[in-house]
């Protein structure tokens, strides 16, 4: 009994992980269970090196947030807790720990963890960092005010719920009408063209003189002629105190708002595939500072059609809202994933390698290195 009982212990090991190392089968006796349905060893001993591409963008990225991927042909899930508990990530003197979130932990699929790094250098293709696993006896270290930093106001990945993983807790609350459903990361929100389809969030930590806003945005509907529908609002009253990112007409017009100009069309969008279509993901930002401001669509900065700066945003309300104008309606049909907002203003280099790592194109996945 003893012989068949340690025997099927090792099979699963190895069938688990034979892919990475055929020593696994000497960690079979005293160890703790892993996600995978085998075997954690009590000490780590085995990391995988993840290499930036930032060869694109000609500026050091500085507490940059990464989103690491994973899936079973990059890491043996079967050497990794249940909930990625001993998941851990450094530097790469590999001595510097770094702070990470875990958005899902899915052995049976794809998980999602956001790493904090402090400095990507501009035009690299050789930074990189280490994550390192195979510990069933270690506890959760996440600390995911610590990957976003200070500058970040809100970050809702909209996974699960609407809390704020920002040091903000700006959390969000919802009407009762989003439902939960596949996002670009994970899950995300789901809102309905009928009702009152929105979520509220709070403003702490806001700026009207600087900001940036993010989100991913895939339409279910388009508008009908002459209406819009709302990703992103804000509006200080009835003034023209508005930060808006919103769908506008049956074409898919993206537009947005600021200050006290209203319904700025994003020039290039026609003639350069950034139209927002039905079913197509789209990663979106607006900027601004002191009466500039810049538009993002999909990693690349987008010209526009404006008259020139904005000159009313004296103030932030106490409130903005997702997927509806402000709580009155225009609701967005689709779903909405990944929102941030920031009190500075993120540059291009940054919309740009975001857009990389959020479509899983920005890190290179070494193989399992044991020591």
């Amino acid at each position: 009994m003893r012989w068949r009982k340690f025997a099927a212990v090792g099979f699963c090991l190895l069938s688990c992980c034979a892919q990475y190392d055929a020593q696994s089968s000497l960690l079979v006796l005293g160890l703790l269970s892993g996600s995978g349905g085998c075997s954690v060893p009590g000490t780590w001993g085995r990391q995988i090196k993840l290499t930036f591409n930032n060869a694109a963008q000609a500026l050091n990225l500085d507490n940059f947030p990464v989103l690491v991927t994973l899936n079973s042909s990059r890491v043996p899930y079967c050497l990794i807790q249940s909930q990625g508990q001993d998941l851990r990530f450094f530097d790469s003197d590999n001595t510097t720990s770094l702070d990470y979130e875990i958005e899902r932990f899915d052995p049976a699929g794809t998980s999602y963890v956001w790493v904090r790094v402090p400095r990507i250098d501009a035009s690299s293709t050789t930074d990189f960092i280490y994550m390192r696993y195979g510990n069933g006896t270690a506890s959760d270290a996440q600390n995911k005010t610590g990957v976003w930093s200070a500058n970040y106001r809100a970050v809702y990945h909209l996974t699960s719920g609407f809390t704020d993983s920002s040091s903000s807790a700006n959390n969000g609350a919802d009407a009762s009408t989003t439902s939960l459903t596949n996002g670009v990361i994970g899950s995300g929100r789901s809102f309905l063209t009928t009702g009152n389809s929105n979520i509220t969030n709070g403003v702490t930590g806001y700026s009207a003189a600087t900001g940036t806003i993010e989100a991913w945005a895939r339409a279910t509907i388009l508008p009908t002629a002459g209406t819009r529908k709302y990703i992103f609002s804000h509006r200080v009253g009835s003034t023209n105190t508005r930060i808006y990112l919103y769908s506008l007409n049956a074409t898919g017009d993206f537009r947005f708002g600021i200050g006290d100009i209203f319904d700025i069309s994003c020039g290039a969008c026609n003639s350069t595939g950034i139209q927002l279509s039905v079913g197509q993901w789209n990663y979106l930002g607006l900027s601004w500072n002191s009466g500039a401001f810049a538009v993002y669509a999909n990693g690349a900065a987008t010209p526009t059609n404006s008259t020139g700066a904005y000159t009313n945003f004296g103030s932030i309300d106490t409130n903005t809202f997702l997927g509806s104008f402000k709580n009155s309606g225009e609701n967005w049909d689709g779903i909405i994933d990944e929102v941030r907002v920031s009190n500075v203003v993120r540059p291009a280099a940054y919309f740009a390698a975001q857009n990389l790592s959020m479509r899983d194109t920005f890190i290179t996945y070494g193989a399992e290195e044991i020591f």
